[in-house]
């Protein structure tokens, strides 16, 4: 039995799958393969953001998830982002005001932290923040507007001398009071 799921990104509403596989073949002996896809690898399968205050899991990685967005062909042609890369999605309900924090990046590294309006090779590019061993990397008051999709691309500088991507980040989003 073939299981095959077309979805384009998470839902945000809790959701239970479940899946049988069976074979009438008994030289396979109970063996299959199934293969789930993480979120976060491109922007049609990004890590959806349901609500804010959000806080990502802890030991989040680039590893294995491909430089789809790197200086040449994102609208913030910035150094880091020549490693692999990791993409979160938000579309606010309503206009919020937010501190973003990319958290646990590892020491004597060059991760990168950039919004973008819309997929970072069609949006544009709102801000980037990077540097070398900086943790955490933010953004305070941070205006979203109510309707807008916004990207949140993490992402690693490989010309940096260290390997092409980044284990262990969390990125957490909480509402800030919009400065006066």
């Amino acid at each position: 039995m073939l299981f095959r799921s077309n979805l384009t990104s998470q839902p945000c509403a809790a959701q239970q799958y479940w899946v049988r596989a069976y074979s009438k073949d008994t030289s396979y002996r109970g063996y299959f393969r199934f293969n789930i896809r993480p979120p976060g690898r491109d922007c049609s399968y990004a890590n959806q953001i349901c609500g804010i205050p959000y806080s990502s899991p802890t030991g989040l990685s680039t590893c294995g998830f491909g430089n789809d967005y790197d200086s040449t062909n994102s609208s913030c042609h910035t150094p880091r982002e020549e490693g692999e890369d990791y993409l979160f999605v938000y579309t606010p309900a309503s206009n919020v005001c937010v501190n973003i924090s990319l958290n646990n990046t590892p020491a004597n590294s060059y991760p990168g932290l950039t919004v973008y309006q819309g997929c970072p090779t069609t949006g544009n590019c709102l801000s980037n923040v990077s540097g070398p061993g900086v943790s955490p990397l933010t953004f305070n008051n941070m205006s979203l507007v109510a309707g807008i999709t916004y990207y949140f691309a993490v992402d690693y500088d490989a010309n940096g001398g260290f390997v092409s991507c980044m284990n262990n980040f969390d990125l957490t989003i909480t509402n800030s009071v919009s400065p006066t």
